[in-house]
């Protein structure tokens, strides 16, 4: 009988480190395994999307915010602006005037 290993090919995955067990005759694959260690608990990935969820709520309440500051501190410097503007008596000097 021949060796096992000559029947088969095992291929190791560079990325997950899962292996496939795949029958050298045929291309058929017989096996297929994940490493134990990367695998989640579902709880465990719920709370995950809901922390993702709490960070996405708290990043868009800061820029909420931030924008409604935005439009407060615009609104200042238009009044001021305004206000030296009423305050200046002269006309504005044309530059095609000073030729």
């Amino acid at each position: 009988m021949a060796d096992r290993n000559e029947d088969e090919i095992r291929v190791e995955c560079p990325f997950c480190h899962g292996v496939l067990v795949v029958d050298r005759e045929t291309g058929v694959l017989l096996h297929s395994a994940r490493p134990a260690g990367d695998r989640k608990e579902f709880e465990d990935l719920l709370a995950e999307i809901a922390e993702a969820d709490r960070r996405r709520e708290d990043v868009f309440r800061q820029a909420f915010q931030a924008e409604r500051r935005r439009g407060e501190i615009l609104e200042k410097k238009f009044r001021r602006a305004r206000e030296e503007a009423s305050r200046d008596e002269g006309r504005p000097l044309n530059p095609l005037d000073l030729d």
